[in-house]
């Protein structure tokens, strides 16, 4: 296999959020470099915001904090491994809080208002397999660990009151599964199979990602009641991955990566950010460029951030605000042309 075919299957991989396992300081493949694209037009209201730019390592996972002002994400800079790091919305240099030999990904912000109380959930491999851990959001003081199983634990995501945290475990059989943790009683709760959940806004439901199909599984957008009920498949990309659902801030769209199945033949794989309409069920493609973008989070102020390579050909974070027009109930039906 050449490395160009493992390059892209590993980027999928990372994409979808099915990591695999690596030894520490293991030899990275080196991705092709991927064109760099514009940071303005498609359906945004103006120009993107670009908040790093890197071009060593992959910045991914973003996650904003409650008030909008900061930032978390997993960047491998220059390192074997990624970290977690931490920039101001509003521009700065990105600071790095996590440190070790071993991965940390997966940021998600605790609920709270106060911006010096900020904590910080991520996966780490420290103990040797992935498990979830919380710590102040400067990376000092004291950390705790929330999940101690001997499998792999990822994505937290955490209710809007804070006291549940939803994350997903790889079982036995190699499936992934949606749980939940009572941060008070530390009571675990299993949701069924599922991947990369995100709290609705309202706190009533969780999105996540599960395969469709017997021969050849896709992964596919669902949601469901947040005690496990009423799953609903929402959207299937056909012969596409759909991956990592965020919820708008009324709880009405769910953005999502929608991630071509490509060849070696055709090159790096492509990925833009879709939106869904959960009351009319129409959907419509919000990033077009020649380039990858993935990993969206829908923060509360209403901007999407994404990691995208079409700043530097390596993922960088950049946000940018959907068009109100296309948030209004009856315009997406003039996008029906970029239905699946």
């Amino acid at each position: 296999m050449s490395a160009l075919r493992i390059s892209c299957i590993a980027l999928a991989l990372v994409c979808a959020g099915c990591r695999t396992e690596q030894a520490p300081h293991a030899r990275r493949e080196v991705r092709p470099p991927l064109k760099a694209g514009p940071t303005t037009g498609e359906l945004f209201e103006g120009p993107l915001r670009v908040h790093t730019r890197g071009k060593q390592g992959d910045a991914l996972n973003c996650s904003v904090s409650p008030l909008g002002d900061l930032l978390a994400f997993s960047w491998n800079n220059y390192q074997p491994e990624p970290k977690i790091y931490v920039v101001p919305a509003a521009g700065g240099p990105p600071r790095q809080i996590t440190f070790g030999p071993w991965p940390d990904v997966d940021p998600a912000f605790l609920p709270g208002d106060d911006p010096q109380r900020y904590r910080i959930a991520f996966a780490s491999r420290r103990e040797g397999n992935f498990d979830i851990y919380l710590i102040p959001v400067d990376g000092g003081g004291p950390s705790w660990q929330l999940t101690a199983d001997p499998a792999d634990e990822l994505h937290p995501t955490f209710s809007p009151d804070g006291r549940l945290m939803a994350f997903c475990r790889l079982d036995r059989d190699g499936v992934w599964k949606i749980w939940t943790k009572d941060l008070q009683t530390q009571q675990e709760t299993l949701l069924g199979p599922g991947k990369n959940p995100e709290w609705s806004p309202t706190g009533t439901h969780l999105a996540f990602q599960l395969p469709a199909g017997r021969l050849r599984p896709l992964w596919s957008v669902w949601i469901m009641k947040s005690d496990g009920t009423d799953r609903t498949q929402i959207f299937a990309a056909g012969d596409a991955w759909a991956v990592h659902p965020t919820w708008s801030p009324d709880g009405r769209f769910l953005a999502f990566t929608k991630l071509e199945a490509q060849t070696e033949e055709k090159g790096p794989p492509a990925g833009d950010i879709w939106i869904y309409d959960l009351q009319t069920g129409l959907s419509f493609r919000l990033t077009s460029a020649a380039s990858l973008d993935a990993d969206p989070y829908w923060s509360l102020d209403g901007w999407i951030y994404f990691s995208s390579t079409r700043t530097t050909g390596t993922f960088n974070i950049l946000s940018g605000q959907v068009r109100t027009a296309l948030l209004k109930p009856g315009l997406a039906e003039q996008l029906l042309g970029d239905q699946p």
